[in-house]
């Protein structure tokens, strides 16, 4: 057994003589950034870092990022990291054994109606995702989701990868230049796949104007015609801020020609919007169905004064006695409300009485963007027609009416009763 043993002593020995020094970053291509836009973080691993060496920045003697090393590690960067940083193992004597250098690409995230108008027909951020329904020849309708994945630097430009979710491996590299054309990495060739302003592309633009999808009404799109293989042709549609909201191929040839497949957008989520054909739900509750104005049992909204100097430093307050019965209505409402390029959506609460007729309302306007895509809202409503003159007594209603622009969408009612 003796040789057996040292044969496998030479083996480990020549494995481990062979073994790479290298030092990686993940990710290697920073979209994550400060509020600034400037800076971002990333996690440096290394491996077969011989004693004493140390990962420093810039060069081999630069400031050092960490301690003396030995073998196999990794440590996280703080949001400091800029484009171009580059992270070297060096040994105990300052000299270079690897490097790797940090390529960051700070995009601004898409969090208001404003920052989507100025944005590209194709916003690519890590992270945005489209959902379409598809038809094709062959049945349907199926569903298509699209995702931005990573970024990719190729020959030094960076791709953004948009992959297709549904097990199809499929993945198209994407960029959008300083002059908002969209480029196509196709076979390895950088190809300007769209042009807004009308110069030559891969796709040749047919039309501009307001467009009514599935998911809202928006007022910057293009639509195109590609022919492809001089044999498909495909008619679509973008949205500035939304990307591809719509296509429709064709075969043109004999007896195998027609209609090949379709896409439609149901949903997406650029940056921090979110757009949904889904129509918002709505919960309506007050703090009590029963409201006992009588015996002055509701909260009191008078104004009192709590200043020495009433009148002058404080204009305006209630007399002291004075009853004004009021009663808080929540509301929440959930889902398809962020699309903000669609009129504002807005809730309106109002108290009825026995006629219908409004007592009290007010008009809330949901947030344009959120988290969530949820949004929980109050208000207070009056139970007084003056100072010291509650309502009637009796049957009321509380009504919250889901609005988007003027058109009503969803609505909620609860009895209420005064006394």
């Amino acid at each position: 057994m003796r040789p057996f043993s040292a044969f496998l002593f030479v083996v480990a020995a020549t494995l481990s003589a062979s073994a790479q020094t290298s030092v990686t970053l993940n990710p290697a291509v920073i979209t994550q950034c400060d509020i600034y836009g400037l800076h971002g973080k990333t996690s440096v691993t290394w491996t077969n870092a011989p004693d004493g060496s140390q990962v420093r920045l810039s060069d081999p003697s630069g400031k050092p990022f960490t301690g003396p090393l030995t073998g196999n590690g990794a440590a996280d960067t703080g949001v400091w990291v800029a484009d171009g940083l580059v992270f070297i193992l060096a040994d105990s004597g300052m000299h270079e054994l690897a490097r790797a250098t940090a390529t960051v690409i700070c995009l601004p995230p898409v969090e208001t109606n404003a920052a989507l108008a100025a944005s590209s027909y194709f916003p690519l951020q890590v992270g945005n995702e489209w959902v379409y329904t598809t038809l094709s020849r062959f049945g349907g309708p199926f569903y298509s989701t699209q995702r931005v994945s990573r970024v990719e630097v190729i020959s030094g430009v960076p791709w953004f990868v948009v992959s297709i979710l549904e097990g199809s491996g499929v993945e198209s590299r994407y960029r959008v230049d300083n002059q908002g054309r969209v480029h196509l990495l196709n076979n390895g060739v950088d190809e300007v796949y769209l042009d807004p302003s009308g110069g030559s592309a891969d796709l040749k633009i047919l039309g501009r104007g307001p467009l009514n999808t599935l998911v809202g009404q928006f007022p910057d799109s293009l639509s195109y015609q590609v022919f492809q293989g001089g044999l498909q042709l495909t008619n679509g549609t973008f949205v500035r801020g939304l990307g591809p909201v719509s296509s429709s191929s064709s075969l043109e040839t004999g007896s195998s020609g027609g209609f090949t497949q379709s896409l439609n957008l149901i949903y997406a989520r650029i940056g921090k919007l979110v757009f949904s054909t889904g129509q918002p739900s709505l919960e309506l509750s007050p703090v009590s169905t029963d409201l006992d104005v009588t015996g002055k049992n509701v909260d009191n909204c008078a104004l009192p004064c709590y200043f020495v100097a009433c009148g002058i430093a404080f204009p305006n307050p209630d007399p002291p006695g004075t009853y004004k019965p009021c009663f808080r209505a929540s509301v929440r409402v959930a889902g398809g409300f962020t699309n903000s390029m669609t009129p504002a959506t807005s809730v309106v609460i109002a108290l009825l009485d026995a006629s219908g007729n409004p007592v009290d309302s007010a008009m809330l306007t949901l947030p344009s963007s959120s988290d969530t895509d949820e949004a929980a809202l109050s208000q207070q409503l009056k139970l007084y027609t003056a100072p010291n003159v509650p309502v009637p007594t009796g049957a009321y209603s509380l009504k919250a009416t889901l609005k988007r622009g003027d058109t009503e969408i969803g609505s909620s009612t609860i009895s209420v009763n005064v006394r």
